[in-house]
């Protein structure tokens, strides 16, 4: 068995990415592509908004692929990750994209790791790829345009939930170390630990592995992470508050709507038994004056007698 820190939280996931051997085997594994070199292009960013303080994992590398004819070109690959299902974050790995784009002249690879399930995407890992069709000529086109290139880009999509205990082939296996069916589970550290069954000797699985073992082992990467459980825990319960506040605030609008439409019930009610009322009234003077009519009362004498004028009875 190999315990591991738990790549699923921020601190650890970029203290592997940071070895540039171990984040170059990764890519290469993930993505299915030889890569010649691997270069962090920048810090760690984590984007923030008004309701949340770690909700987006941002890294970036510039990686250059080997193609099969020997061709060698440069990607700008991008991860994005992010535990806890808000449209804010979704919207910001767009925002964000829309930037990169106006800023980059490279091709853009995404990948997403995502800590909670896309109700309309059931696989656990997924390869949106796009190709050049000509659809003047009606064929696949081969050559490549930069211009295309930097306003396109492929999506790698990981959504951790629907991860499986799968040791098919080396990419199922490496997935397994964001895989929380292997949590720990014991102590205050159940959450930060994963426990993992040991498999076939696989120089790239020992090299990652290692790395997540030195980070369990790290007393400055285990206080970060417990930091980071906090600050997760201090978010949940005030964006608890505030969805409490906000299921009040539904609740109160539509008791306010339901009584709305009582009373506009009752008043709908009352005005038709006041017409019901006035119909029976009018119909009861109609059989009055042709009694009265009947007994040789006069129209004069019927309109002094019952306080009428007939002529709003005829």
């Amino acid at each position: 068995m190999r315990s591991i820190a738990n790549p699923l939280y921020d601190v650890v996931f970029k203290y592997m990415m940071e070895d540039p051997e171990v984040a170059r085997s990764f890519l290469e594994v993930l993505l299915n592509l030889k890569l010649d070199s691997v270069v962090s292009r920048q810090q760690e960013q984590v984007i923030q908004s008004e309701n949340s303080v770690l909700k987006l994992q941002r890294l970036d590398f510039v990686a250059e692929i080997i193609h099969e004819n020997g061709n060698k070109s440069k990607v700008m690959i991008e991860i994005q990750k992010a535990n806890k299902d808000f449209d804010a974050d979704l919207k910001r790995f767009r925002k964000y994209l829309s930037v990169q784009y106006s800023r980059d002249s490279l091709p853009i690879l995404s990948v997403y790791i995502l800590g909670f399930r896309l109700s309309d995407l059931e696989s656990a890992f997924v390869h949106i790829n796009r190709g050049y069709q000509d659809v003047y000529e009606e064929n696949e086109i081969v050559n490549r345009s930069g211009f295309a290139e930097a306003l396109s880009h492929d999506l790698w999509i990981v959504q951790v939930p629907r991860l499986k205990a799968l040791y098919r082939n080396r990419l199922t296996s490496m997935l397994n170390i964001f895989n929380q069916q292997y949590l720990s589970q014991r102590g205050e550290d159940g959450r930060r630990i994963l426990n993992l069954p040991e498999i076939q000797p696989d120089k790239t699985m020992d090299l990652i592995l290692t790395r997540l073992e030195k980070a369990k082992a790290n007393e400055e990467i285990v206080q970060k992470m417990e930091d980071e459980e906090y600050l997760l825990e201090l978010e949940e319960k005030i964006l608890g508050e505030k969805d409490k506040i906000i299921l009040a605030r539904e609740q109160q609008l539509e008791e306010e709507k339901k009584r709305t439409e009582l009373e506009r019930t009752r008043a709908e009610e009352e005005r038709l038994r006041a017409e019901e009322a006035i119909q029976k009234q009018q119909e009861q003077t109609r059989q009055m004056i042709q009694i009265l009519r009947k007994t040789g009362k006069t129209d004069t004498e019927i309109e002094s007698l019952l306080q009428i004028q007939l002529i709003d009875f005829e």
